[in-house]
């Protein structure tokens, strides 16, 4: 019986193409194949041009092929794509989660603060198109005009862009989502650091600070 699956897919100059395999006792199997023909200038260089005529051209494969999942694993490689390896310093999950937590927090300040308490102008994130999670969340939320729009204000320098972007992260309820993914993160968080064994009187101070990193508004 196969066991999980698992789709690789290609997105080539001439065609997509794409691999369903399954794992198991004996290794990885071959369940399905197919291949789908693109015309000239929808990918150039790696890079998706026509993105109408990729996205037809990848469901009509699903279909002809009869892959059996949406688990996809995608390599994104071209000119625009650059690969750096970091190397983290291993952090304590409470730690990390905390972390993540200020993270979206300071995002989403950014954006949303009040400039008179936090200390500096709204939305240099926005201008400078940084990969804030405000962003990231945006970019999966929208759909149709709004991720035509959203794209093409990464590529602009106009004065209207934050103004446009706002309305955009207000219309998908970003704000919403970043307050949802904050607290999320730290109640994992709290989780992990009430199983270290240490004193009440000791975790109180550190919870004080960390509810106050949370909640502030500079």
């Amino acid at each position: 019986m196969a066991g999980r699956m698992a789709v690789g897919l290609d997105i080539g100059t001439s065609g997509v193409r794409a691999a369903e395999l399954s794992r198991g006792r004996g290794g990885f199997t071959l369940e399905r194949f197919g291949q789908v023909a693109l015309p000239a200038g929808a990918v150039v260089a790696g890079e998706v041009i026509d993105q109408p005529v990729v996205a037809a051209a990848i469901k009509r494969l699903w279909k002809d092929a009869g892959f059996s999942t949406k688990r996809v694993a995608l390599g994104v490689a071209n000119q625009r794509v650059v690969v750096r390896q970091v190397d983290l310093l291993w952090m304590e999950p409470a730690e990390l989660r905390k972390a993540l937590a200020f993270q979206v927090q300071d995002d989403w300040l950014d954006s949303f603060g009040n400039p008179d308490k936090f200390g500096k102008e709204r939305g240099g994130d926005i201008r400078s198109n940084k990969k804030t999670f405000l962003l990231v969340h945006a970019m999966e939320a929208a759909t149709g005009t709004d991720r035509e729009l959203m794209l093409d204000l990464l590529k602009s320098d106009s004065e209207t862009k934050l103004e446009q972007m706002m309305a955009l992260f207000r219309r998908l309820k970003v704000d919403e989502a970043a307050v949802k993914a904050k607290n999320s993160y730290m109640e994992k968080a709290w989780k992990h650091f009430n199983r270290i064994e240490v004193p009440d009187e000791r975790r109180k101070p550190l919870r004080e600070l960390a509810e106050y990193l949370l909640n502030r508004e500079t």
